[in-house]
């Protein structure tokens, strides 16, 4: 009679400790999901989100970026430049395009004005011998005009080295590309 009892009183136990087997299972399964996507939340996204907003208030109102009051527009002539084709028999199309430069006040601009001839050539020796594709890519002309600007302010100070102020912007009135 003492085996008869033991295989019974086995039997329940096995049962409770499947279903103890499921629900830790399935409490776990529930859980640890909930869990990561929590912390995902607070640690990856919410983040993101919060610093996003905070840079496009900061870019707004970036002091750096700001163009003074003093700033002087010095404007150039617009002008010509044959774009490179692929093609050896076609006609070469024609840039045509007229730039600015915004200066930190008036005496460089002065400068700018009086030793014009000088920033014509840079920014035309930038310009030439470019290919369409690139001159189609806004990354480019972003990047034409940085070294517009960079290039300027370097021969700004080899004509007038003590001069103060700088060049702080070059950009572009017309900008067209014409095909012949």
């Amino acid at each position: 009679m003492a085996d008869e009892k033991a295989p019974e009183q086995q039997a329940p136990q096995k049962s409770s400790s499947s279903l103890v087997k499921v629900l830790l299972i399935g409490g776990a399964s529930i859980l640890i999901p909930a869990i990561s996507a929590i912390v995902v939340f607070l640690f990856v996204l919410k983040p993101m989100l919060v610093d996003n907003s905070d840079a496009t208030s900061a870019t707004a109102v970036d002091a750096s970026d700001a163009i003074p009051a003093t700033a002087v527009i010095v404007k150039f002539d617009e002008t010509q430049a044959t774009v490179i084709t692929q093609k050896a028999d076609a006609p070469s199309p024609l840039l045509i395009y007229q730039l600015a430069m915004s200066c930190s006040d008036s005496d460089v601009s002065a400068v700018i004005e009086s030793k014009k001839e000088y920033f014509t050539a840079l920014i035309n020796k930038i310009h030439r011998n470019r290919t369409r594709t690139e001159l189609n890519d806004p990354g480019v002309q972003e990047a034409l005009l940085r070294q517009v600007k960079n290039e300027a302010n370097q021969l700004l100070k080899k004509l007038s080295p003590g001069i103060k102020g700088t060049i702080l912007e070059a950009m572009y009135l017309k900008y067209t590309i014409v095909d012949l």
